[in-house]
């Protein structure tokens, strides 16, 4: 008989692949309804649904490796449970590695002992406990210390990233055969269809799904879509919470029905662009369903990987900025500092002197200033050289407009603000 952990716990799944369909099918019945009557129910149910916003996502942790599968059996329960733990952090190492090393170091990327790994876990959870007389199951979540790890690579001469980027929302545009022109917000939708297949992933990149509802339907065309329309991606993006748009095309070859040629597009609402071609996919692949799921997993894979090389920290580079921000009361100070101390690459953060208008401070870092500056905005703190001194202050919000009829979140995105005069 199973028994079922104290610890344990059952958790519910949200079809959103069927409440994207509906989405589509209300979107597009009500984009071609042709009375007036039928037109003002259409703006009741945008209202209905624009009174749902998405839930903001909790902070990334890098270091953090969730729900890892164990499942072993031995001789006797407490055999099984206690092999069952080592393994288990041992795969979680595993997947830390695939998340932090380009995937070509990786390949010769050896890995610690057991006990080594065992050694670099800072803390562990369990969830989902069974066992019986032989078998023990179980999800471990496990913390591993960000500073042994960096040592680990780093005595290995191994470059890596741990800054995660701000949430990708996934917009999918379809071209079903050579002949066709490309579609978004189709009903069925293959394409995005396959995106929940492969998502969510365990990468640096966080991707969101759209709910193809009928206020997406309303903000984006396709057009917008394939010209880069950056207003227009920029709100969508804060409809969800996110730091910008993944664009991901995928057409059909005339070569073969299977194979599936995408190409992606990162449009940031920093303003930064980023185009990649992916390896021809789904070649070989039981069904054209699992033809597009193949390739939506290889775009998922190019995005990460551009995002770690762009951010990839070396061994030995790090060091101390000391650096001005202006405070009117002990709050703002206990605010930065807060923020500072989210900040993956922020190792120390220690006040040197405080006056009534100013606080020096001095932050300790690994990787370049550049990339402390990156990972500093996404906090929304803005580290700016002035006239040979440093500055931290927080990021001035760009509001992005509402669009006419579509409810569209508030939610701001940083832009740095202009330094104050320093005494």
């Amino acid at each position: 008989m199973w028994q079922d952990s104290p610890l344990g716990g059952a958790g519910t799944i949200l079809d959103r692949t069927g409440l994207a369909s509906i989405g589509r099918r209300l979107a597009l019945a009500l984009a071609l309804a042709p009375t007036l009557a039928f037109g003002a129910a259409s703006a009741a149910s945008a209202q209905a649904v624009e009174a749902m916003p998405p839930a903001a996502a909790a902070p990334f942790d890098p270091f953090l490796v969730s729900a890892v599968p164990v499942d072993v059996t031995a001789n006797d329960t407490v055999s099984a449970r206690e092999r069952g733990l080592l393994q288990g952090r041992v795969a979680a190492f595993r997947r830390l590695m695939e998340r932090l090393v380009a995937r070509d170091t990786l390949a010769t990327l050896p890995l610690p002992t057991p006990t080594e790994i065992v050694d670099m876990v800072q803390e562990f959870s369990i969830a989902n406990e069974r066992s019986s007389a032989v078998r023990y199951l179980a999800d471990l979540n496990v913390k591993f210390n960000p500073i042994a790890v960096r040592s680990f690579l780093g005595a290995r001469q191994v470059a890596f990233a741990e800054l995660a980027s701000q949430p990708l929302v996934v917009v999918t545009v379809l071209q079903a055969d050579p002949f066709t022109p490309p579609v978004l917000w189709s009903d069925p939708d293959p394409w995005a269809a396959a995106w929940t297949r492969v998502l969510p992933r365990d990468g640096l990149v966080p991707f969101v799904l759209p709910l193809a509802d009928i206020a997406d339907f309303a903000a984006l065309t396709v057009d917008q879509v394939l010209g880069r329309d950056a207003e227009a991606l920029a709100r969508f993006a804060a409809r969800y919470q996110a730091g910008g748009v993944l664009i991901a095309t995928a057409a059909r070859t005339v070569e073969s029905a299977d194979a599936i040629q995408v190409s992606v597009t990162e449009v940031r609402n920093s303003g930064a662009v980023f185009d990649a071609m992916v390896p021809m996919a789904g070649l070989g692949a039981p069904s054209p369903d699992d033809a597009l799921a193949a390739a939506a997993a290889a775009a998922a894979e190019q995005v990460e990987e551009a995002w770690k090389s762009r951010n990839m920290l070396q061994s030995g580079v790090g060091g101390d900025v000391v650096a001005m921000a202006d405070v009117v009361q002990l709050s703002d100070w206990l605010d930065i500092k807060a923020r500072l101390e989210q900040v993956p690459l922020v190792s120390r953060v220690e006040m040197q002197a405080m006056t009534r208008r100013r606080v020096q401070m001095a932050i300790t870092h690994v990787g370049t200033v550049a990339q402390l500056q990156s990972a500093m905005a996404l906090q929304a703190l803005d580290l700016r050289d002035a006239g040979g001194l440093w500055t931290v202050m927080p990021a001035r919000p760009k509001v992005v407009e509402q669009a006419p009829g579509v409810g569209l979140s508030d939610l701001a995105t940083p832009e740095a603000a202009p330094p104050s005069a320093l005494p």
